[in-house]
């Protein structure tokens, strides 16, 4: 590959990023505001009453959102049809009330394991730390189900099911996931430009490429 070919590559996929960046931050717009304060924010009182009030706004903004979003980062991969704002309202509009009972649902439990976390806290060092990795966990699947409602119709319970036996049955692909989201927050989140105009786009081209591959594998064992 020569190096114009590399450019145009890596530019093509930069520009992916912006792209999706876009998309989601156009339905998360109310997430903007939430991370300014925060990048803001003196106290660990006003970090935590803005981080809250995120997590509340899940099931209403952050899930169908970030649903439309995945939506338009599937046209990135499968290059049959251009991402569009079309698309994007589209996508919103079908999937809404899916996506809303996802995000009830991941509040559910987020908040189930904060209660444990505090709770079992208290008994020793072990009390936080298993709750915040199973919190990690639900945060990561969450986000595998959104990707997965973006690409097909299924029952609720099933995308959570399902999307959660991809996760187990390919861990390489979960742990090389986690690691990248993990490392492009870490990066981004120095400098509040890349975290709110890179972040989100670098993240859903990861998710949804690890979701594709993990739905690829399935389908080659079934034909094995």
């Amino acid at each position: 590959m020569n190096f114009g070919k590399q450019a145009t590559f890596l530019g093509t996929w930069v520009w992916r990023i912006l792209r999706g960046s876009f998309y989601w931050l156009l339905g998360n717009f109310i997430y903007v505001f939430l991370i300014m304060n925060f990048l803001l924010a003196e106290t660990v009182d006003e970090m935590g009453t803005l981080v809250v009030t995120g997590v509340l706004l899940f099931p209403f903004i952050f899930a169908p959102g970030t649903v439309a979003a995945f939506s338009c980062v599937r046209k990135f991969f499968d290059e049959t049809q251009a991402a569009s704002f079309s698309i994007f309202t589209k996508a919103y509009k079908e999937n809404y009330r899916i996506a809303m009972s996802h995000g009830l649902f991941f509040d559910l439990v987020a908040f189930i394991l904060y209660v444990a976390y505090w709770y079992y806290g208290s008994f020793g060092i072990v009390g936080k730390v298993v709750p915040a990795l199973l919190l990690i966990l639900v945060l990561t699947l969450f986000l595998f189900v959104l990707a997965y409602t973006s690409d097909r119709k299924e029952k609720f319970w099933d995308y959570w099911k399902l999307g959660g036996l991809l996760l187990i049955n390919h861990p390489m692909f979960t742990l090389f996931m986690t690691t990248e989201i993990f490392f492009v927050l870490y990066f981004c989140h120095y400098i509040g430009a890349l975290l709110l105009f890179v972040a989100p786009g670098a993240l859903l081209l990861i998710v949804y490429y690890f979701y594709t591959e993990s739905v690829k594998a399935e389908a080659k064992k079934m034909m094995e």
